[in-house]
């Protein structure tokens, strides 16, 4: 994470070392990345670049952290406009990422991640973030539509969306001709969910 050097930067100097980080990362596998493109393009020395981040790993789990916590805020945003209802939310997702973030400036970025994904878990690049994703949306969903009660069982069958969610768009990102074929099989696969784990007589 950036020092407090970085942080007392002015912002729009603090702007031009993340938009220059983000399109490295975005052009080129994690294991490309060259600190020297990003320092130079970014009008800093070598030695200012160490006053601000530890390392190329440091600075890519800041702007990581900064794409983890707009998707959270959307996330949050989605189970509250969808009544909370953990299903639609995610089939809402889905669409949403082949509408929306396949247009998004930053789309190369996200694209790279999924790209790069063994090799940044394999060498320990990603961290786990102090709060994970499991547990912002246990605390935002209505438990009261599922058959299912205890938090270990919910949140087991969280993880198994969350699952089915991830592989689905590293096949859209792999796989882009396919992208009806796949989403039909996300949307598929929770509906499937969906029946098992709603109450009867709720509205499927």
């Amino acid at each position: 994470m950036p020092t407090k050097t970085f942080l007392n930067l002015n912002k729009e100097k603090q702007d031009l070392i993340i938009k220059e980080a983000i399109k490295e990362f975005s052009n080129k596998l994690y294991s490309e990345v060259s600190l020297n493109q990003i320092i130079k393009k970014s009008k800093i020395s070598r030695g200012s670049f160490y006053m601000y981040f530890n390392d190329k790993r440091d600075l890519y789990l800041y702007i990581m952290d900064k794409f983890i916590n707009d998707f959270d805020k959307l996330l949050i945003n989605k189970l509250k406009s969808n009544n909370r209802d953990l299903f639609t939310t995610f089939l809402n997702l889905i669409n949403i990422f082949d509408s929306d973030l396949l247009k998004s400036k930053n789309y190369k970025f996200i694209e790279n991640i999924f790209r790069n994904k063994n090799y940044l878990i394999e060498n320990k690049i990603l961290q786990k973030p102090d709060k994970k994703i499991d547990e912002i949306i246990f605390e935002n969903i209505d438990v009261s539509f599922l058959n299912i009660q205890k938090k270990d069982d919910i949140m087991d069958l969280i993880h198994i969306i969350i699952l089915l969610y991830m592989n689905s768009i590293t096949a859209l990102i792999h796989n882009p001709d396919c992208k009806y074929k796949i989403k039909q099989k996300f949307i598929g696969e929770i509906n499937l969910l969906k029946r098992v784990f709603y109450k009867k007589g709720e509205n499927l």
